[in-house]
């Protein structure tokens, strides 16, 4: 198990005023996932996605979303996980960030003191996700490099305390167009389609924490 400990410059905000905060982000292995999380609590939900111009009748990609049962360290928990694919005949040529409603605070993993994430490297992708807790309303995720078509994140996950629901998370492509597929989030509220202010903070956001990260790795 490895532990990528990144600070970004600046924040960005997402229908709200709260600066988001990078969670402590781990990179494990199947093993590992598979001591952390046992069987699933609810139905795995994949849920397929359409920016416009519309791709019907298969739309864009698919976003899977799962929830299995803490074990070992995280028993009597929730583990959270999802993955994002793009198809590779697309309308889009890119995904740059996705939102997840999200109440409170991701639990602290591998012995740490703040809000963890993890992806599991030898899953089936090629996309790292860098996750974002924006003040306890929403987690915010940004893809390095972007997903593009034919391509699909890592599965990437969190853990909480509180039973699942659905929601509708908000998929970004690399500009301005937004696509709404369905996932699981650890509460029983959802926040509206942002409005117009809020999508020019989250895409303004995504610029600054992206290029963040890209001088992070670079160095």
């Amino acid at each position: 198990m490895r532990r990528a400990f990144i600070t970004l410059a600046g924040a960005f905000v997402f229908a709200s005023t709260a600066h988001a905060l990078p969670l402590d982000l781990s990179t494990i292995d199947q093993a590992t996932l598979d001591s952390l999380a046992g069987a699933n609590v609810v139905a795995p939900i994949s849920s397929s996605f359409d920016f416009a111009p519309s791709n019907a009748p298969a739309g864009d990609g698919i976003v899977g979303s799962w929830v299995l049962a803490g074990e070992g360290e995280l028993s009597g928990n929730y583990v959270y996980l999802y993955q994002i694919e793009l198809f590779a005949d697309a309308s889009e040529d890119k995904i740059s960030g996705m939102t997840i409603d999200w109440t409170g605070n991701p639990l602290p993993l591998f012995g740490g003191d703040v809000g963890g994430a993890f992806f599991v490297s030898d899953s089936a992708g090629s996309v790292m996700p860098f996750i974002f807790d924006d003040g306890g309303d929403t987690l915010t995720v940004i893809f390095y490099p972007f997903i593009g078509p034919g391509s699909q994140s890592y599965v990437f996950g969190v853990a909480s305390d509180t039973a699942p629901a659905t929601s509708i998370a908000t998929l970004l492509d690399s500009g301005e167009v937004f696509a709404y597929p369905e996932v699981y989030h650890n509460g029983d509220r959802q926040l509206p389609v942002p409005e117009p202010q809020a999508i020019i903070q989250f895409i303004a956001g995504l610029f600054v924490a992206g290029f963040a990260v890209r001088k992070k790795l670079g160095r």
